[in-house]
């Protein structure tokens, strides 16, 4: 059985090597800092949405736990959270929803949803930047089937929410690059992943091998 993410399906656009090392050699991995930076601000506006003092407090403990100290980016992340985005949400929302779906035999689509509020989609992110061209995000091209496949309904929105500078971006489906990616690049990277094909590519990237977390194991 296969299942696919959007994380695995942006890795192996970006190198091949990078799933190998997530599905077939087990070779364990540390999160970048930004990655844990991340990961702990998520947290606590999973625990603590509607409470700033709390949230800044989940967040200052998990920092505490995992040997780092607090940024002044997560602080503005919360901050714009809080000043932004807190209250346009309610008690009733789905928070951290998972999903699982087949897409094809023996393969699965899988992954996790930040939040869901009145059918709108809500993906918090904390880096800085603006997104590139969000119809061709696989992460926003698997969430719009995802929410199909759970509500037999169209999303009213799918946001794409930047934290550290309190912006939202909305996903625009184009139907062009939606049949392109799943019937021609999902399926090829199934093949791929049924031939043991992961050529490591990374290397002609545009810095992929210096951001990679498996760059250590895979370069030796």
């Amino acid at each position: 059985m296969i299942k696919l993410s959007a994380s695995l399906i942006k890795d192996f656009l970006s190198c091949p090597r990078k799933v190998q090392f997530r599905t077939s050699v087990g070779e364990p991995s540390k999160p970048t800092i930004e990655m844990l930076h991340g990961t702990i601000v998520h947290y606590a506006i999973e625990k603590a949405w509607d409470n700033k003092s709390k949230a800044f407090s989940v967040m200052n403990k998990e920092c505490e736990s995992n040997g780092i100290k607090p940024t002044k980016a997560m602080a503005t992340c919360l901050d714009n959270f809080f000043l932004l985005f807190s209250g346009i949400l309610s008690p009733d929302d789905e928070i951290e929803k998972m999903f699982k779906f087949p897409w094809k035999k023996d393969i699965y689509f899988q992954g996790k949803i930040d939040r869901i509020h009145n059918h709108v989609v809500y993906d918090w992110k904390t880096g800085y930047g603006e997104p590139e061209d969000l119809s061709r995000d696989p992460q926003f091209l698997i969430y719009s089937l995802a929410y199909r496949k759970m509500y037999k309904r169209e999303p009213s929105s799918l946001m794409y929410v930047s934290l550290s500078e309190g912006r939202m971006y909305r996903y625009v489906p184009n139907s062009d690059y939606t049949n392109e990616f799943f019937n021609e690049i999902v399926p090829f990277i199934v093949k791929s992943m049924k031939d043991g094909s992961y050529p490591r590519l990374g290397m002609f990237g545009y810095r992929v091998c210096d951001k990679c977390i498996h760059k250590k194991v895979c370069l030796k």
